[in-house]
């Protein structure tokens, strides 16, 4: 019994060095074009404006513009959740989700300017572009190319992600860098 147990024990230490070398992945979401349906990709047009001005907020360190532009952006898509539209109900569940989940991080958002915790702001701007790109995937979105954005960093092991309507775009989470960084994909080929 103990030769199993150090042989147990071999194979979790080598499973956890060989995890640590690979690469981390981002999972940005799945693009699930036969979801597609006007209303939601018009709706969803309408968050592209206050989505980037997080970003610039964020670029500028300007904690006022944050709040404010959360505070809207999260009433935005409390109405968009409630606006009638005629949708199968698998699809309506996605939405309203969808738009609840991007309302979370953007209270998450709200409670780190609040702290001044520019760590905690650059997460929780970080997940809402994951809950974002993740709605936009799930509801077929093809109004706009969505480009998807990654940069490393020393602080998170996959780095911040983040959206963009043209192939490049200034990190916003380093603003301090200013060369354009390159999109990893489009949104319509994340599977």
């Amino acid at each position: 019994m103990f030769k199993y147990s150090i042989l147990a024990v071999l194979i979790l230490v080598q499973a956890c060095d060989t995890a640590r070398d690979q690469q981390a992945s981002v999972d940005l979401g799945s693009y699930k074009a036969a979801n597609y349906h006007p209303e939601t990709d018009h709706a969803a047009a309408f968050m592209m404006s206050p989505y980037q001005n997080l970003l610039l907020g964020l670029n500028r360190m300007d904690t006022s513009f944050l709040a404010t532009t959360a505070t809207q952006f999260m009433r935005m898509n409390d109405s968009l959740a409630a606006m009638p539209m005629q949708l199968d109900s698998h699809l309506h569940d996605n939405w309203v989700v969808g738009l609840r989940n991007i309302n979370a991080e953007l209270q998450g958002l709200v409670s780190a300017i609040a702290t001044n915790d520019l760590q905690e702001m650059s997460m929780s701007i970080h997940m809402t572009g994951l809950q974002f790109s993740h709605l936009l995937g799930q509801i077929g979105y093809k109004e706009h190319r969505v480009y998807l954005f990654n940069s490393p960093d020393e602080n998170k092991e996959e780095g911040y992600s983040w959206m963009g309507l043209q192939k490049n775009s200034k990190d916003p989470f380093h603003p301090q860098q200013r060369k354009e960084v390159v999109a990893i994909q489009l949104l319509e080929e994340s599977k």
